[in-house]
């Protein structure tokens, strides 16, 4: 049975393309979901790990304390004061220590302008450059106030090299500057940059802001030494203004933080799949239910001469596996071309990550393939049971039919799952508007029920419903009324062909209707919350300094310039992590409507809002107080 269904697969290969391509495009998103986001986690990953160079210790500003540049990306953590640095390499056990100070930059074009991805550092050149993962593959270290050093691969994109002068945007303006050296780099410090902008310590102080101070400080340990022993010192040595990490803590946070990233795009590929699938599942069936109709004759001569009915049904399933495996091997080729072709789109829309290697995992494979052959297997099983209904009297029969049998279990079920479709559906749509998630689960709940309900009573519509719509049909002639009596003469038929294009026409409808929901309600969510004429970026990942805002709040024509600032913290025990906008919330009040529905907004230092989403899915209540914890520092809010 097994070189049956080989050889009827292969001499009727044609019936089965459109099934093997829906199954090929599913598992070719699995297969990309995947190979994307590991190839993008362990890029990420070898990324830190290459940024943290030799050092084995961080130290950086603890977050309470003022002063200085304010962390890697100069934000509102201070530095940490250049004097510190002889005492820091005086501990027992550190091998050596320096320290960059970084702010934001942008490297111009010609045009004067920056790419809107184009994430990038001023920085200082480190005396000790592999404490920090870079490298002068050529030319010299910056020496004098107008020499920069640039990473090699902006130097390439660019058309760049060593004595071409260059403009850079600062915090304290454009500034000319000639190229001294060009460095291999995969990042500044532990923080990655696309760009590497490096001066000499004293004009890199100088156009940051803050001479006199580093942003972080790099340790190496000698051999031998224990980390946490020299932590301790460390922490002795620079007091409670400073706070000391090791290397691996800092990678593994950074890491943890972007995998929850990429866990959440992960989800929104494997949803197309799931769609996908879904629609080949429907092919599938019906491919097979009009195959094994035509089969007829054939099938029961295998009855005549012997076969059982289980060799018979296992002929057809061998059969739908022929096809699933074939379509998974090539929908496995297929989502890594696509998961590369993503990751070059990445690229190429100029979004600055490493993405050096294609990841392959065995669980990628082994998922690509238990879905094409499960969706295969599942949705061929009621074919093949079908099949095992011929008789073998239908040999010599002049009609290709298989038997019906008329059954109440069928309407039954259909009814019922089309009911549950639409009250789940009409729920969700009933939900307030926020949160989103519970309405978008109950619509695509309610819509899966619904399709399963008309496919399974389809056949039983069709007939009055085609009777109905052929009246037209009959009218034009005899050609008409052979069409719409045929189609009413086998309402199976009729069912099957209608089934798969009413899942097309609803995935083109759904997906038209979303995509223009999504985008009146992004466009109506920004005219209702932002009321500020213009809305002005760093450009960067990091931060605008006090300067900066001052600068532009007395720009002419500016009425009011209104600084926030967005951060991440973790709640100390439940409900998690949030993103937080801090500012002034009077002033913010003029220019962005939070919508509070429910409460006032925040007034005392110790006050936060939340949105409504986060707080139904994490349980929180009004009025109740949670612990923040950010870096070091713990505060408790209401």
């Amino acid at each position: 049975m097994l070189r049956l269904a080989l050889r009827s697969a292969r001499a009727h290969w044609r019936r089965f393309v459109l099934t093997a391509t829906a199954v090929v495009v599913g598992v070719a998103f699995v297969v990309a979901a995947f190979v994307l986001t590991d190839s993008l986690a362990r890029s990420i990953r070898d990324l830190l790990r290459d940024t943290a160079g030799r050092s084995d210790i961080v130290v950086r500003a603890a977050t309470g304390s003022t002063g200085g540049p304010g962390g890697v990306f100069g934000g509102s953590r201070a530095g940490v004061p250049a004097a510190l640095l002889p005492e820091l390499a005086s501990v027992p056990g550190v091998a050596v220590a320096d320290g960059i100070v970084s702010g934001p930059g942008q490297l111009l074009d010609k045009g004067g302008r920056s790419g809107a991805f184009d994430f990038s550092l001023v920085s200082n050149w480190p005396v000790e450059p592999d404490l920090f993962g870079v490298r002068l593959a050529s030319g010299t270290a910056p020496s004098g106030p107008d020499d920069v050093v640039i990473d090699a691969e902006t130097a390439a994109e660019r058309g760049l090299g060593l004595g071409d002068r260059v403009r850079v945007a600062t915090r304290r303006g454009i500034v000319d500057a000639r190229i001294s050296g060009i460095a291999e780099q995969r990042g500044t410090g532990l923080i990655t940059a696309a760009s590497v902008l490096a001066f000499s310590s004293e004009r890199a102080g100088e156009l940051v802001g803050v001479p006199g101070w580093y942003s972080v400080v790099n340790i190496g340990l000698e051999p031998g030494a224990r980390s946490d022993d020299v932590q301790s010192a460390l922490r002795k040595v620079g007091g409670p203004s400073v706070s000391v990490f090791s290397s691996e803590a800092l990678v593994a946070a950074a890491q943890a933080d972007i995998e929850e990233e990429l866990t959440n795009f992960v989800g929104l590929l494997l949803g197309f799949a799931g769609v996908t699938l879904f629609v080949s599942a429907f092919l599938i069936w019906n491919t097979f239910t009009i195959v094994v109709a035509q089969r007829t004759r054939e099938l029961a001569l295998l009855r005549a001469v012997g076969a059982s009915r289980r060799q018979v049904a296992a002929s057809v399933i061998g059969e739908g596996l022929v096809v699933g495996a074939a379509a998974s091997a090539l929908g496995l080729g297929l989502g890594v071309l696509l998961g590369m072709g993503l990751q070059r789109l990445i690229v190429a829309l100029g979004v600055a990550l490493p993405l050096d290697s294609v990841v392959f995992e065995l669980r990628t494979a082994v998922a690509g393939v238990v879905v094409g052959l499960g969706v295969t297997a599942v949705s061929v099983v009621g074919p093949a049971r079908r099949a095992t209904a011929v008789p073998p009297v239908a040999a010599i029969q002049s009609i290709d039919a298989t038997p019906t049998r008329r059954s109440l279990g069928r309407p039954v079920v259909g009814s019922v799952l089309l009911v549950a479709g639409l009250v789940t559906g009409a729920r969700a749509l009933a939900l307030p508007a926020e949160p989103v998630d519970p309405r978008v689960k109950g619509v695509a709940l309610g819509a899966l029920l619904g399709f399963l309900g008309v496919a399974a009573l389809a056949r039983f519509l069709a007939g009055p419903i085609v009777s109905v719509l052929g009246a037209p049909a009959r009218a034009t002639g005899v050609a008409g009324r052979i069409a719409a009596r045929n189609s009413v003469r086998n309402p199976r038929r009729t069912a099957s062909t209608a089934s798969a294009l009413m899942i097309g026409l609803a995935l083109v409808a759904t997906t038209l209707v979303v995509g223009e929901s999504v985008r009146t309600a992004i466009r109506g969510g920004l005219t209702r919350s932002v009321h500020a004429d213009v809305v002005v970026d760093s450009g960067s990942v990091a931060p605008f300094d006090a300067g900066t805002i001052d600068a532009i709040a007395a720009a002419p024509g500016v009425a009011e310039a209104v600084p926030m600032s967005i951060t991440r913290s973790d709640t100390v025990g439940a409900p998690g992590r949030l993103a937080m906008t801090t500012g002034d919330v009077e002033k913010m009040a003029s220019v962005v409507d939070p919508e509070i529905v429910e409460g006032r907004s925040p007034r005392g230092a110790d006050e936060m809002a939340v949105n409504r989403r986060w707080a139904d899915d994490k349980g929180v209540e009004l009025g109740q107080r949670l612990t923040l914890k950010g870096g070091d520092v713990t505060r408790t809010l209401e």
